[in-house]
C-alpha cells in the first residue's frame, strides 16, 4: 500500500483538533524557548562565541526535530504560523552557514574542531544527519524552500564518500540507527539511487562487520548488531535504536518488494507485542533503555520512553503499509491515545522522558539508613531535559498525526484511525465528524470517491453498528475492516464503548491477579489525589462503572470498588469496605501536583 500524507488530511474537529492546536500554539514554541535557553540554537551559529558553553553530540538532532515539527505545523496553516516559519528560516540559515566546504555538518565536531569525524560509533553523527535529512524533506514539502534540503544532500554525499567509496571511517554502521529510515524518505522524495544505495548499505552491513560495542558494559545486542538483519528474530537492545532500525527494514521490504525481509519484520513485531505495555509503551529497563524478555513489564520502574513509543508508532504504520492487518492499526491507536499523550502535560509545556505505570511517592524514602536508593522515574514533568530528544519528537508526531489515518492501493482506500478530518483526493473527499474517543460515534461522509473504502473495526470493540445511506448493514469485518462500495455515502459507525476491565497474560508476573480499566483505546489509572491510599484498593472485573466529567475532553470513570484493611500485620481475616473509585485517562496523570498513581489494580475475589 501507499501512505497518504497529512498534507491531504486536514484535522478539522474533535479531540485531535484541540490537541494539534495546543501543540502548534503552545508546545512548539515552548520547546523553542527551552532550546534557546540551553543554547541548542546558538551552537549552530558559526559566529557565536562562548568558550563556557559547549555543544553536545545530540543537539543537532533536537534542533532538526523541532524544524520538522514547524514544517508540519506550516502544512496545516502557513499564514497563521508565519512567525514560526521566520524562526525556522533563521535556524536553517545557521545550519547552512555552518556547513563545511566538503559537506560535513555537525555542530559538536565543528565547534570542537580537535575531534576527528566518524571515529566514535556512539557519537550520534549519523543519527543527527538522519534527523537533519528528515527535517529537510519535511520543510521542503511544506514551504518549497530547499536550502536545508541542499545542505542535507551535500552532507549525505560526503557520508557516502567516507563510508562507501573510501571506507576510511572508524565504524561501518551507526551506534544509534536513524539515518537508515531518513535515507528512504530522501529516496522517495528525490528518487536518487544514491540514497537507496546508502540505506541498503547501512542496513545490510549491520551484524556483518567488526564494529565494536558502543559501551564496554554492553554486547552487540544493544545496537542490534549481533546478527545480520534477516536473521534477527527478537527485539533486543535499546528500544529507540531497535525500532528505528525495524522501521527502515520495513521500508526496504516494501520498496524492494522483498518478502523475506518483511517476514523478518513480522517476526520482530510479534515478539514486540509480548514486550509492550498496555499503554503502548516499550522498554522495561532503564539500563540500556532496552527491551528485556517477553512479559517482563514492571510498573514502578517502567522506562517506557516517549521516543520509544513514537518509534513503535513509526514501525507499526510501516508494517500497515506492507500488509493490511488490524493489529498494526491497533498498536498505532494504543500509542496515540496513551503513551504519546502522557508524555506531555495538559498545558502543553512540560514533558516526561519516561512514562511509568505506577508511582508510589513513599518508595524512594523506604530505606531510611542507606542513601543508595532504587532508581525510579521522575514523578512530575519538566520543561526540558539535558537529553531532550522526546519533546521535539512529540511535537513532530502530533503535528503530523494526519499521516496515520489512511493508506491506499490501486483499487482500495483504507481508514485506520477515527480522527475528525477532511481527506481530499482529486474531486473526491471524505469528511469524518466525531468526538472519538470520548464516545464511539463516527460519522463518515464520502463524495466522488474512485476507490472502495475499507473501515477499521478496532480489536477492542466487540459490538458495533453500521448505517450507510440510512440503512443498517449486517456486516462482518474482514481481518478487522468492512467495505463501503459506494462512491457517495453517508455512514454512521457506532462502536460500543463501555468501561472494561482487562487482564494481563499470566506470564506477566508483575500484573498477575490485577485488572486495568480501559475505555475504548484509552487506558485509565487511579491517582491518590482522588482516591487516598491506592495500596488498599481492589476491584472486581464486573464492577459497576459510570461516566463523569473530568479534567479532559474524555470522561472520568467512577467505579464501585473496595478498600481493604487488616488490623494486624498478618492474619486470617481481611475487611473489605465498598467505596467509589475515580479513574482518569492515563495520559492525564501527574497534572495536579505529586500523587501516587496506578494502572493495574488488584482483583477482589
Amino acid at each position: 500500500m501507499q501512505a497518504i500524507s497529512h498534507k491531504a488530511v486536514k484535522v478539522t474537529n474533535g479531540f485531535w483538533q484541540e490537541r494539534q492546536r495546543l501543540n502548534a500554539d503552545v508546545t512548539v514554541r515552548a520547546v523553542y524557548d527551552r532550546f534557546s535557553d540551553t543554547h541548542r540554537f546558538a551552537v549552530i551559529n558559526p559566529l557565536w562565541k562562548n568558550p563556557f558553553v559547549r555543544s553536545h553530540i545530540f543537539y543537532d538532532s533536537d534542533t532538526a526535530k523541532w524544524l520538522e515539527s514547524v514544517a508540519y505545523v506550516l502544512d496545516d496553516n502557513r499564514e497563521k504560523y508565519a512567525e514560526l516559519e521566520k524562526l525556522a528560516d533563521a535556524v536553517i540559515a545557521q545550519f547552512v552557514a555552518l556547513q563545511a566546504p566538503n559537506g560535513y555538518l555537525n555542530s559538536y565536531y565543528q565547534r570542537h574542531f580537535f575531534r576527528i569525524p566518524f571515529l566514535n560509533r556512539n557519537n550520534h553523527e549519523l543519527y543527527c544527519a538522519g534527523h537533519l535529512a528528515e527535517a529537510a524533506v519535511a520543510y521542503y514539502k511544506a514551504t518549497g524552500k530547499d536550502a536545508l534540503l541542499k545542505a542535507a544532500e551535500k552532507y549525505l554525499s560526503y557520508i557516502r564518500k567516507r563510508f562507501i567509496v573510501q571506507g576510511n571511517t572508524g565504524f561501518t554502521t551507526p551506534g544509534h540507527e536513524e539515518i537508515e529510515l531518513a535515507l528512504w524518505k530522501m529516496y522517495e522524495l528525490t528518487e536518487k539511487e544514491t540514497c537507496k544505495e546508502m540505506a541498503e548499505f547501512f542496513l545490510e552491513k549491520r551484524g556483518r562487520t567488526k564494529d565494536k560495542p558502543i559501551y564496554s558494559a554492553c554486547n552487540q545486542r544493544q545496537t542490534q548488531s549481533h546478527v545480520p538483519i534477516r536473521e534477527q528474530t527478537e527485539a533486543v537492545g535499546h528500544c529507540v535504536r531497535a525500532l528505528y532500525l525495524y522501521s527502515a527494514m520495513a521500508d526496504m521490504a516494501r520498496i524492494n518488494r522483498e518478502r523475506e525481509l518483511f517476514d523478518t519484520c513480522k517476526t520482530l513485531y510479534q515478539d514486540i507485542v509480548t514486550k509492550t505495555y498496555i499503554t503502548g509503551g516499550v522498554g522495561s529497563d532503564y539500563v540500556g533503555e532496552c527491551f528485556t524478555v517477553p512479559y517482563d513489564l514492571p510498573n514502578k520502574t517502567a522506562y517506557s520512553e516517549s521516543c520509544a513509543a513514537i518509534a513503535l508508532l513509526l514501525f507499526s504504520q510501516r508494517m500497515l503499509l506492507a500488509e493490511r492487518d488490524v493489529r498494526y492499526a491497533d498498536t498505532v491507536e494504543s500509542v496515540l491515545y496513551n503513551t504519546l499523550l502522557s508524555s506531555t502535560s495538559l498545558d502543553g509545556k512540560k514533558f516526561f522522558y519516561e512514562n511509568p505505570l505506577e508511582i508510589r511517592l513513599a518508595e524512594p524514602h523506604k530505606n531510611t539508613s542507606n542513601p543508595h536508593k532504587e532508581r525510579l522515574p521522575i514523578t512530575q514533568r519538566v520543561e526540558v531535559f539535558s537529553c531532550s530528544c522526546c519533546p521535539p519528537n512529540v511535537t513532530r508526531t502530533i503535528a503530523s498525526v494526519g499521516d496515520y489515518l489512511y493508506t491506499e492501493d490501486a483499487e482500495n482506500l483504507y481508514l485506520h484511525q477515527f480522527i475528525g478530518s477532511r481527506y481530499t483526493s482529486g474531486e473526491g473527499y471524505i469528511d469524518i465528524v466525531t468526538n472519538y474517543p470520548a464516545d464511539g460515534i463516527v460519522r463518515i461522509t464520502g463524495k466522488n470517491l474512485s476507490k472502495k473504502l475499507w473501515v477499521r473495526i478496532p480489536s477492542w470493540c466487540k459490538r458495533y453498528k453500521v448505517i450507510v445511506n440510512g440503512e443498517e448493514r449486517n456486516i462482518v469485518a474482514e481481518n478487522g475492516y468492512f467495505p463501503i462500495e459506494e462512491s457517495d455515502f453517508d455512514c454512521t459507525l457506532s462502536l460500543e464503548m463501555q468501561p472494561c476491565f482487562v487482564r494481563c497474560n499470566p506470564l506477566c508476573v508483575q500484573n498477575r491477579n490485577a485488572l486495568a480499566l480501559c475505555y475504548g483505546p484509552v487506558v485509565y489509572c487511579v491517582e491518590g489525589v482522588d482516591n487516598g491510599c491506592l495500596d488498599t484498593l481492589a476491584v472486581k472485573q464486573e464492577s459497576v462503572c459510570s461516566l463523569a466529567k473530568g479534567l479532559t475532553a474524555l470522561p472520568d470513570i467512577i467505579v464501585e470498588g473496595y478498600r481493604l484493611s487488616m488490623s494486624s500485620t498478618y492474619g486470617n481475616e481481611e475487611a473489605a469496605e465498598k467505596t467509589s473509585l475515580r479513574f482518569i485517562p492515563y495520559f492525564a496523570f501527574a497534572n495536579r501536583g505529586e500523587s501516587d498513581m496506578k494502572v493495574w489494580i488488584p482483583a477482589f475475589f
